[in-house]
């Protein structure tokens, strides 16, 4: 792990509301995303870069989205749940998709 910059960190995230950032110095959200904010307030749960990608760096953001969704009534795109049915996606962490099936089946 390497320091980076902001927008870096941003693309490491995993959602657009999860990647906002306040900048104290001018007293603002800052979303590097553009759509951060407005999937806040649509409540949608959208990764930050395409989903296959945010989730095979680390399949435990599939559990984080359905927590996400569950906790605060989001709706997940369809192409988050496509990305999570890739076969590299359920080897890389089969209990995480264990849990991720048992959820989408109630």
């Amino acid at each position: 792990m390497k320091i980076g910059t902001p927008i870096e960190d941003v693309y490491r995230r995993d959602l657009t509301f999860n990647s906002l950032f306040y900048n104290i110095n001018e007293n603002k959200i800052e979303d590097f995303t553009g759509k951060g904010i407005e999937d806040l307030e649509n409540k949608i749960c959208r990764t930050p870069l395409e989903p296959l990608k945010t989730f095979l760096d680390d399949p435990l953001r599939i559990l984080r989205t359905i927590r996400f969704a569950h906790r605060y009534e989001c709706s997940i795109l369809d192409e988050i749940w496509e990305a999570s049915k890739d076969q590299d996606v359920r080897v890389s962490n089969s209990l995480c998709l264990n849990i991720f099936l048992i959820i989408e089946s109630i």
